[in-house]
């Protein structure tokens, strides 16, 4: 639409993403490895910078190590208009379905490259290949690397119908600023229920119908539809579906816009009893349209109890919401975060000025354990001398305390990777599997059983391993480790992080007297922003306060985890 004020957004993630996806198409293309490279160096220092985004964006890259004048104007000009050039001319030389690989695990520029070779051009094809055992004789593959493969495509193959929960809000973000003026809009759908992978990005939009159209039809067309307060267009990656309400009608079309489907037919057939039509334009009773600015009006006539948008999946259908959910403003303390002694990009200092400017009172330090060399873990040397920082850093702030922890690899038999006398120094310790993922069940189980019944062992991090979207979690009894925490008073991590949100919050809504602590496995200042995702999962999991452990004072927490040391 002419004269549209709409601004592409591009965020510092965006950014990084862009320049190491050019240099994997230039390592697939065979291009100049030094060009290659000089994206990799872009990437990582971008990756590794501090500060404001926005104003290093406003000054044009300028001084940032690595960005040149060229490459400093495409990325001004990515922001401006969402293409990044240098990586829109490699993608036209390569096949759409081919590009797609990369979103493969296990699959680097290098083995695509060789699939390529091979006429093996996308998601399908290599599915087909490796159920044909084509994969194998290929060099650099095997018949053990073709049975994981096949694995991963598989899981891609379902995953890509999905997005993160952050990748929606982004977009309903750039939706907001589009329609401007024109409409208020809210999510619905998946979105509202905090779901942690979306589908289509359903929208709630108050204003005028006409108008909305008029500037959404810049996009793409928009089918006709049976429904004629619904416009549905494709933006940003997403099959949308957008409700046109009015001040009157909005509470029925928050009603039937967010909830799930089993959610949705339960009330229905509730409503059909009742002799009752909802649908989101209106309320109604024989002839007669009932006036539903909120939502209330609906769980009223419905004679249910009101139920809040998170609570509105089928696995809650029968269960009553607990009264004393864990809010985002009770927590007191930032547990399990990284800092640049691992592989973090903040100070300990940094990071914990950043958690007392959000209001917690202490903040619980966890970089890498030494087996970790990839995340640059550290050596008992390294530990003394983060011990030593630490002190000195108690001595001179105020307003917060710095919790010596680690996050101690869980080696395969299951015990932790320094000896007693260095695991003994630390305040806590958070156990975590990185490696050897692909054990059987059984042996799985029994390893994180080991980990949760160590004494040193305070909290069990990302307990699945899972990647949203990107890694499916290892096969273990999941029952049967929260049974063994449970006994040995070992708290559960809910990792915040939008890519994990591990432990599942389904899981949680069994696990009736296990402790559980809302992490964010911050890496920077901006990953605290990540426990809202936190306190949405455990309250989707019927978190109470009391037993969400960094909801305690300090003393509380440190009293418990030196009592569970203890014995």
């Amino acid at each position: 639409m002419a004269g549209s004020s709409y601004t592409v957004i591009m965020t510092k993630k965006d950014a990084i993403k862009a320049l190491g996806f050019t240099a994997s198409l230039l390592e697939l293309l065979g291009e100049n490895e030094f060009r290659a490279k000089a994206y990799q160096t872009a990437e990582r220092a971008l990756d590794n910078l501090a500060g404001d985004w926005d104003a290093l964006v406003a000054k044009g890259f300028v001084g940032v190590r690595g960005i040149g004048t060229q490459l400093a104007a495409n990325l001004s000009e990515f922001h401006a208009t969402g293409k990044f050039v240098p990586l829109e001319e490699l993608k036209a030389l390569v096949p759409n379905g081919v590009v797609g690989l990369f979103r493969v695990r296990g699959l680097g520029a290098k083995k695509i490259r060789v699939l390529w070779d091979a006429g093996i051009d996308s998601l399908p094809a290599l599915i087909m290949a490796a159920r044909e055992n084509k994969l194998a004789p290929l060099k650099g593959f095997g018949a053990g690397s073709q049975a994981k493969i096949l694995e991963a495509a598989e899981f891609t193959a379902t995953a890509s119908e999905r997005r993160l929960l952050p990748e929606a809000e982004f977009a309903l973000e750039k939706l907001v600023v589009l329609l401007e003026g024109i409409a208020i809009l809210e999510a619905g759908g998946s979105t509202a229920r905090h779901l942690e992978t979306i589908g289509d990005l359903d929208v709630i939009a108050l204003g005028d119908k006409t108008k909305i159209l008029e500037r959404l039809q810049i996009f793409s067309p928009l089918p006709d539809s049976q429904y004629p307060h619904l416009l549905a267009f494709h933006f940003d990656g997403f099959d949308v579906q957008l409700c046109c309400a009015t001040p009157e009608s909005i509470g029925a079309a928050r009603f039937i816009m967010t909830g799930s489907k089993p959610f949705l037919e339960s009330a229905l057939a509730k409503a059909t009893e009742l002799g009752l039509t909802i649908s989101s334009e209106n309320l109604t009773r024989s002839s007669d349209v009932i006036a539903t600015p909120t939502e209330q009006v609906v769980f009223a006539a419905l004679e249910m109890p009101f139920v809040p948008t998170f609570w509105r999946e089928a696995e809650h259908l029968g269960r009553a919401i607990p009264t004393d959910l864990v809010q985002f403003e009770q927590i007191q303390g930032m547990l399990h975060c990284h800092s640049t002694y691992s592989d973090g990009s903040h100070s300990i200092r940094e990071m914990s000025l950043a958690a007392k400017a959000l209001g917690m009172t202490y903040f619980g330090i966890c970089d890498h354990s030494r087996s970790a060399f990839y995340a640059n873990g550290l050596s008992i040397a390294k530990v003394r001398e983060q011990w030593q920082e630490i002190d000195t850093l108690n001595a001179e702030l105020e307003g917060i305390t710095i919790l010596k922890g680690i996050e101690s690899d869980i080696l395969t038999d299951g015990s932790l990777d320094y000896p007693d006398e260095i695991l003994a120094g630390f305040d806590f310790i958070v156990a975590s599997i990185h490696s050897q993922f692909t054990l059987s069940s059984a042996a799985q189980t029994q390893r994180l059983i080991k980990a949760v019944q160590n004494p040193f062992t305070t909290i069990l991090g990302h307990p699945s391993g899972r990647l949203l979207l990107r890694r499916p979690p290892y096969e273990f009894d999941v029952q049967a480790v929260l049974e063994a925490a449970r006994m040995a008073g070992t708290i559960i991590e809910i990792n915040a992080n939008p890519n994990r949100l591990d432990i599942d919050w389904r899981f949680m809504l069994e696990a009736k007297d296990n402790l559980f602590a809302i992490n964010t496995d911050a890496h920077s200042t901006a990953g605290f922003a990540d426990l809202r995702y936190g306190v949405h999962a455990a309250q989707k999991g019927g978190l109470p306060t009391n037993r969400c452990v960094n909801t305690w004072s300090k003393e509380a927490f440190l009293e418990f985890a030196q009592q569970k040391r203890q014995g």
